[in-house]
This record gives C-alpha cells, sequence and structure tokens, in this order.
C-alpha cells in the first residue's frame, strides 16, 4: 500500500433509467406544448414532498 498517492475521487452513481427519464422529458413536453398550444397545468396540481422526492403528484392539464 503507497500513502503517497493522490485519493480516489469519490463517484456519484446514478441509475440509467433517471438519464433516460430526463431526457425523453427534454424532448416530450416541447413536442406536446408545440403540438397543443392552448395546454396548460390546472391550478389545483398537487405537490409531493416526500424526503427527497419532490415533484408533482399528479399533473392535471386544461385545455
Amino acid at each position: 500500500m503507497s500513502w503517497s498517492r493522490a485519493p480516489r475521487p469519490i463517484l456519484v452513481k446514478r441509475c440509467w433509467a433517471c438519464s433516460y427519464a430526463s431526457m425523453e422529458m427534454r424532448i416530450a413536453f416541447p413536442a406536446l406544448l408545440e403540438r397543443f398550444p392552448g395546454l396548460r397545468v390546472s391550478p389545483w396540481a398537487e405537490v409531493r414532498a416526500f424526503q427527497m422526492v419532490y415533484g408533482p403528484a399528479s399533473l392535471p392539464v386544461a385545455w
């Protein structure tokens, strides 16, 4: 064991599905809004805040 080496950085692992879902939403939302320009989020959208997960529990939309 050599104590003179620099320590290795700690790598944060991320699930591949997280990256895929992020890419999917970057493509899907603009396409959806382009196809339905009057689409908007309803004012009664329920927000979920549970430990590390934060975001809409559901996303009702209106025309």
